[in-house]
C-alpha cells in the first residue's frame, strides 16, 4: 500500500513539473512574439528588456539555443538604444549559452559583441575581459585567426585603461594565434605592440622575449635558405637577436672547445711532455682561449705553419664575439 502511494505521488509530482515546463515554454513564446513587435515600432529599450525575459524563460525550459538567440536579440536592441551595459550584460548571457552547446563560434562573437559594448561605455578592463573570453572560444575549434584579432583588440583595451601587463599578455597570445595561423606580418605587429607596452610599464625582460619572438616572425617572412634568411639564423643562434646572453656563452664555449680539439689532435699544443695526456689536453685548451681572446698571436712562432690559419679564424671569431657578449650583458645590467 505504502509503494503504491509513493508511485502515485511522484506521477503526480512528474505531472505537475511536466506542466511547470510546457507553462513556462508558452510564456517563453509569448514573451518573445512581444518583443518582436516592440522592436519593429522602434521601441528598443522595451524589446531589449521582453527580449531578455524570453531568454530567461527559454533558459528555464532547457532550450538553450532559443535563449542564446533572445538574449543576442536583447543584446541588439539595447545598442540600437545605446544602452550599451545592458547590451553587453545580455550578449555575455547569450555567449554562456551557446558555450553550453558547444557553439564556440557563436560564442565567440557574442563575447566580442559584449566586450564592444563594454569599450564603448569606456569600460576598457572589461571590454579586455571579454575580448580575451572571446579568443578562448574561438581557441576551442582552433579558428587561430579570429583567436589573433580577439586577443589584439582585448590588448588595445587594457592599453587605454593603461594597464600594461593585462595588455602585453594579450598583444602577446595574439601573437601566438597568428604564428598558428600561418600569418606572419599580423603575429609579428602583435609581437611589436607586446613589446612597447611592456616596456612601457617598465617591464623590460617581458620586451626582451617580444622582442625575440619579433625578429624571428620576421624571419619567417624571408624567403628560405635565402642569404638574408640564413644571416638572421645564425644572428638567432649566436646571440638570440641580441636578446640572450645564454647563446652567446654557449656560442664563444663551442668555438674555444672545437678549436682546442683541432690543436689536440693536429699537433698544436706545446708541452714539456709530449706522452702527458692530460698536460696536452690542458695545454690545448689554454691556447685556444688565448688565441680566442685575441691573445694567440704572440704564439704564431710557436706552432706549426699548417695551423696557422686555424689560429687567425679563431683570433677573428673572438675578436667580433667578445664585444657581443659585452653589448649583450650591458644591455641586461641596464635594465
Amino acid at each position: 500500500m505504502d509503494s503504491e502511494q509513493t508511485t502515485v505521488i511522484e506521477s503526480s509530482a512528474l505531472a505537475s513539473v511536466n506542466e511547470s515546463h510546457v507553462l513556462l515554454l508558452e510564456r517563453a513564446k509569448l514573451v518573445e512574439r512581444k518583443a518582436r513587435g516592440l522592436y519593429k515600432a522602434g521601441e528598443y529599450e522595451k524589446a531589449g528588456l521582453w527580449y531578455g525575459w524570453s531568454g530567461y524563460a527559454y533558459e528555464g525550459s532547457g532550450y538553450w539555443e532559443r535563449a542564446a538567440f533572445n538574449y543576442g536579440q536583447s543584446g541588439e536592441a539595447y545598442k540600437r538604444f545605446s544602452k550599451w551595459r545592458k547590451a553587453a550584460i545580455s550578449y555575455v548571457k547569450s555567449a554562456e549559452c551557446y558555450e553550453k552547446l558547444g557553439k564556440w563560434m557563436a560564442a565567440g562573437l557574442h563575447y566580442s559583441q559584449a566586450a564592444f559594448a563594454y569599450e564603448s561605455d569606456d569600460d576598457f578592463i572589461t571590454a579586455g575581459e571579454y575580448y580575451r573570453r572571446s579568443g578562448e572560444a574561438y581557441k576551442q575549434v582552433q579558428s587561430w585567426q579570429e583567436v589573433g584579432a580577439s586577443y589584439e583588440q582585448s590588448g588595445e583595451a587594457c592599453r587605454r585603461a593603461r594597464a600594461w601587463q593585462a595588455s602585453g599578455l594579450s598583444y602577446a597570445q595574439s601573437g601566438t594565434a597568428y604564428h598558428h595561423a600561418g600569418v606572419w606580418v599580423s603575429a609579428e605587429e602583435s609581437y611589436c605592440k607586446a613589446k612597447a607596452v611592456y616596456k612601457e610599464g617598465g617591464m623590460y625582460d617581458d620586451a626582451s622575449e617580444m622582442h625575440y619572438r619579433e625578429m624571428l616572425m620576421k624571419r619567417m617572412q624571408l624567403e628560405p635558405h635565402s642569404w638574408k634568411w640564413f644571416s638572421t639564423l645564425l644572428y638567432e643562434t649566436i646571440c638570440g637577436y641580441g636578446e640572450r646572453i645564454k647563446n652567446v656563452l654557449i656560442f664563444c664555449s663551442t668555438i674555444i672547445l672545437l678549436f682546442a680539439v683541432t690543436y689536440f689532435v693536429m699537433g698544436g699544443s706545446n708541452v714539456s711532455d709530449a706522452g702527458n695526456l692530460l698536460a696536452r689536453i690542458v695545454d690545448s685548451l689554454y691556447f685556444s682561449v688565448a688565441t680566442f681572446a685575441t691573445m694567440g698571436s704572440v704564439a704564431l712562432l710557436e706552432i706549426p705553419p699548417h695551423l696557422k690559419l686555424f689560429v687567425i679564424l679563431e683570433a677573428m671569431i673572438g675578436m667580433f664575439s667578445i664585444p657581443l657578449f659585452v653589448i649583450v650583458l650591458a644591455k641586461r645590467i641596464m635594465r
